[in-house]
């Protein structure tokens, strides 16, 4: 049955065109029956329902197979089959199709593999509820090996790593989401670590499922015996609508101030939807001051700026931000017609829940071939099953040749897993890992057990290590012949010359500057050189970020009280000239949260532990890396981060992960310090946050507490 057929009959419902169960069968849109209405008797009309209640869903009873969901579902539930790979529109139901097969088959060992916290959050959530009767734990973090015969892990590769028993077990059913990602180019640990799971558990796995974006071919998985099961089938479609660019930001405008649909608007970064909300939003009327955002506004601050597009009724969503609040949102705009906008960046794409009846793509990055799969899961946000069978995509008419070339029909796309490129082979297969790690050894003098546990630990490649080894040599030269290491940006600049994961760069923490020609007129650089004018001006942000760290890590400045944005403020604004930035306080506060929530405890503290862990491998092995000064200092640096975010510095590995989860709900230590202990003991070895909310549901005093952080 060809989509085609299908579109011209969507489009008819969604202007109300009524069409009978027999029409909507014959193409095969059998989830917009409708036999309460339908009058028609007829004995045809009667096998209709019939197949229909035969094709419920165990999970869900209240929906029930597309002919396309039940030829696949067949498929992968046939003995025959171990490998597979499903290649389905973003509407198709893939993550359906999963749900009912742990229902039905209750595979013991369940692995599903997610690409952000924010997706494996919302499916945390939603298995614990499915599959709780079903005697399953679902978890995300283990600190020893859960006795639980049932176990579902949901999380990203990186979390997987860190649960080593899991790959000791046979595992009945593993499943990789948004699998695409297994043709990214090698970039950082990140992919390395999804290839290298990838190929373990391949063969580990009864039944081993990839998840996929619709295209033609997948080159490389049929040579390692995967069946490829393809459809493009989808219930929903699209209409794309191009503006006069001078109207465009207008026509979004609008749309937000109508309020009468739901709209997403995509930007490429966090930057990009702030300038955007400044500059067109910024004005709008106030229409909610809940008990939420009172309570945010007083643990954050009131100019920031996702507080002051609550305030409007609009929802924001961005990678470094605190998940309470990217919940929250997620949540508002899909539940509450008061939230029908959400401006977000892609960390809305990778299968987060947000059914949305417009898009506006104001950024035209998305629509370049690198991001072509990712551009098709943003489309795919538009139109929702049971809610509009047509989503509208809107784009700037500049962009109609790019909005054409994106749009290229599926049977032209064809990707290539990075397992199959025999030139990125080296730094994912182990046996060349072991001949880089014996030169390495030698060329360094050092014990490759030593090396090795350092690579694995730390996320890193030998390269990567190597790249870090050499900057650290050139370091101590630094800090020999000035200041540092007594200054934070001279770590910092470290830290920005041999990053290691994902080659992202500690400037997405800083705020615009002014113009270069400002710049060297207000700091005096017209008879600098060109060279000594960008080191200057560099500098500055260096100095700021300084400053972002400081504040985020200094317990002095917060007046005992962990979370307080205003103080920090008030620090930052005072450390640095802000006549040479072209800033508000909602940016300063956007960079003083980011590095709160994303940069100390995801970037810099692992960047300085590696820094330690490999100074102690040199120690050992009679070598001598860094000076004791330096050695000392970043000691200190992470004890002062242990102290401010986890109360104490001698954390036991079970305290920190608790606290940390709890710190990603906006509940900071200094809130449940008192209840540690009650923490550990109740809490399993093995959890997610649900068992977090479930010990502070048990508890009157945590409850009362606590529960509004949750809410």
């Amino acid at each position: 049955m060809k989509q085609s057929k299908r579109k011209e009959v969507l489009f008819g419902i969604d202007k109300d065109k009524k069409y009978s169960n027999k029409e909507l069968f014959l193409v095969e849109l059998t989830p917009y029956y409708d036999f309460e209405k339908n009058n028609d008797n007829t004995f045809f009309e009667k096998i209709l329902e019939y197949k229909n209640d035969f094709n419920r869903m165990l999970y869900n009873p209240k929906i029930s197979f597309t002919p396309e969901q039940k030829r696949i579902f067949q498929k992968i539930s046939s003995d025959n089959l171990s490998k597979i790979a499903i290649s389905a529109t973003t509407s198709f139901g893939k993550t359906t199709i999963i749900k009912e097969y742990i229902k039905r088959f209750q595979p013991k060992n369940v692995i599903y593999i997610v690409p952000t916290n924010s997706l494996a959050d919302e499916l945390l959530d939603e298995f614990n509820n499915l599959y709780n009767s079903d005697k399953y734990e679902v978890i995300d973090t283990s600190i020893k090996e859960l006795e639980n015969e049932k176990v579902i892990f949901i999380g990203t590769q990186e979390k997987l790593k860190e649960i080593s028993w899991l790959a000791s077990r046979k595992i009945d059913l593993f499943i990789i989401d948004e699998a695409y990602k297994l043709t990214d180019e090698i970039e950082g640990f990140r992919e390395i670590v999804l290839n290298r799971i990838f190929i373990d558990y391949m063969n580990n796995a009864t039944k081993f499922v990839l998840l996929l974006p619709l295209v033609n071919n997948i080159i490389g998985l049929k040579e390692l015996g995967f069946e490829i099961l393809t459809s493009d089938y989808a219930p929903v479609e699209k209409d794309y609508i191009g503006v006069k660019t001078d109207e465009y930001d207008n026509c979004i405008v609008k749309k937000i101030k109508k309020n009468k649909e739901k709209n997403l608007v995509y930007f490429s970064s966090p930057r990009s939807l702030e300038s955007f909300f400044k500059d067109k939003l910024m004005n709008n009327k106030l229409v909610v001051n809940d008990e939420w955002i009172k309570r945010v506004e007083k643990d954050f601050h009131s100019e920031w700026f996702p507080v002051l597009a609550y305030k409007m009724g609009l929802a924001i969503h961005y990678g470094p931000m605190p998940k309470f609040f990217q919940i929250k949102m997620v949540n508002n705009f899909n539940k509450k017609e008061s939230f029908n906008t959400i401006l977000s960046t892609s960390s809305l794409i990778e299968g987060v829940n947000t059914p949305t009846k417009n898009i506006f793509i104001k950024d035209s990055n998305i629509l370049e071939i690198k991001n072509r799969i990712k551009y098709k899961n943003l489309i795919g946000r538009a139109g929702r099953l049971g809610i509009t069978p047509i989503g509208n995509i809107f784009y700037d008419n500049e962009l109609q040749l790019k909005i054409d070339e994106a749009n290229e029909d599926w049977n032209n796309i064809n990707i290539r897993i990075i397992v199959d490129k025999n030139e990125t082979l080296e730094e994912i297969n182990r046996d060349q890992k072991k001949e880089a790690l014996k030169n390495f050894s030698v060329d360094f003098e050092l014990n490759i057990e030593d090396v090795n546990a350092i690579i694995e630990e730390h996320n890193i490649s030998v390269d990567e290590l190597r790249i870090l080894i050499k900057n650290l040599y050139s370091f101590v030269e630094t800090c020999e012949k000035s200041r540092y290491p007594s200054s934070v940006p001279g770590l910092l600049y470290l830290y920005n010359k041999c990053y290691y994961r994902n080659k992202k760069n500690i400037n997405n923490y800083n705020v615009n500057l002014k113009s270069k020609k400002e710049l060297i007129k207000l700091m005096n650089l017209e008879n600098d050189n060109k060279e000594s004018q960008e080191k200057k001006i560099k500098n500055i942000h260096f100095k700021f970020l300084g400053s972002v760290l400081s504040a985020t890590m200094n317990e002095k400045i917060n007046n005992k009280s962990m979370v307080s944005i205003s103080n920090m403020l008030y620090y930052i604004l005072n450390k640095n000239d802000m006549n040479l930035f072209d800033t508000n306080n909602s940016e300063i506060i956007s960079s003083i949260i980011g590095m709160m929530y994303s940069g100390l405890p995801y970037d810099i503290i692992p960047f300085l532990e590696l820094i330690i862990a490999t100074n102690d491998m040199f120690i050992n092995n009679n070598k001598i890396l860094i000076t004791e000064k330096l050695t000392s200092y970043i000691n200190n640096m992470i004890a002062k981060y242990n102290l401010r975010y986890f109360g104490k510095m001698d954390c036991s590995d079970k305290e920190r992960k608790i606290i940390q989860r709890c710190f990603e709900y906006g509940i900071p230590y200094i809130e449940i310090k008192d209840y540690i202990t009650y923490f550990v003991e109740k809490i399993p070895d093995s959890f997610s946050i649900n068992h977090i909310k479930q010990v502070i549901g048990e508890n009157e005093e945590l409850n009362e507490k606590l529960t509004r952080y949750f809410n």
